[in-house]
Formats: C-alpha cells, structure tokens, sequence
C-alpha cells in the first residue's frame, strides 16, 4: 500500500511516497520538518543617532510609466558616533557610520515628512535589508538598508 504525504510550509511543498513497511520512516521525516517549521529567525536594528538628510520620497513609478511598478518609500541617512579613544592633543576621537534608512510604512512616511528634519536626534527600531541593483555603468552594488518598523524623537535639531 502507497501513502502519499504532502507537506506545506510558507508555499514550500514537499511530495514523497512511503510503504506501509516504512511508516515510521515517514513518521520522523513529519517529525522533523514540523520541528523545521517551528523554527524562528531574528532581525532587529536599534540605533540612536542624528537625521543626516531631510527625508525624501523615492520609489514611486511616474505618470507617464503606469506599467512600472514601484513601491512608495521615504529614505534618509542617520549618523551614529562610535568613541575610537583620544588623539595625540587629548581630545577625544570619534568614527561616524552612515546608515540608509527606509520607512515603507505609510503612516510613518507622512510622520517623517512632516515632522523630522536635518539634525534631529531619533531612536529607530527596524530590521536589516539587503538590495543588489546595478550602477550607471552596470556593475552590481550591494546596497544595506535598515527598514524602520518604528521611530522615536528624542530631541529636535533647535533644541537644547
């Protein structure tokens, strides 16, 4: 006697036959990918730090171009300060990274373009995004993104 058995998880299918000789065979490999299945992942990004840019609209396809289809995105840049120790006059020395930040939430877009400016110091919670696009010559640059699931002002640029 055939058994057939179909597994899905997340459109991932899985076709086998079994024997009836080899039911507990088949009874682990269940097993097994249920536990698969259960299994979580974790991508999370906090940083603190100061609005490089205004925010600007990107993403959206043009009148004259209905067939493309972009996404609606809000992006600026976002500064943080790493301490590297002192230099040769006592003064303290400090490495500045860049981070991309994309807000793909409409309710977060129009709050950022409304509200964050230049300077402003925020505390953003999101996950890391990965895109590989092409450069004007062709060549393929991999582009890091921190999606932003959240965002809290901590002090406006004119304030003390």
């Amino acid at each position: 006697m055939n058994l057939k058995r179909i597994l899905l998880n997340n459109s991932l299918v899985r076709s086998f036959s079994v024997s009836s000789n080899v039911k507990n065979e088949a009874n682990k490999v269940d097993e097994k990918f249920q536990q698969i299945s259960r299994e979580r992942t974790l991508n999370l990004v906090q940083i603190i730090g100061r609005v490089g840019h205004n925010p600007k609209v990107a993403g959206q396809s043009e009148k004259n171009e209905p067939n493309k289809k972009f996404k609606r995105v809000v992006l600026f840049s976002m500064a943080t300060n790493e301490y590297q120790g002192m230099n040769e006059d006592g003064e303290a020395k400090f490495r500045t990274d860049w981070h991309r930040i994309t807000l793909i939430s409409p309710r977060l877009q129009e709050y950022a373009l409304d509200k964050v400016s230049q300077g402003d110091r925020l505390h953003i919670t999101g996950r890391l995004h990965y895109d590989l696009v092409k450069n004007k010559s062709g060549e393929p640059r991999l582009i890091t993104n921190i999606v932003a699931d959240d965002f809290i002002f901590l002090q406006k640029f004119n304030e003390n």
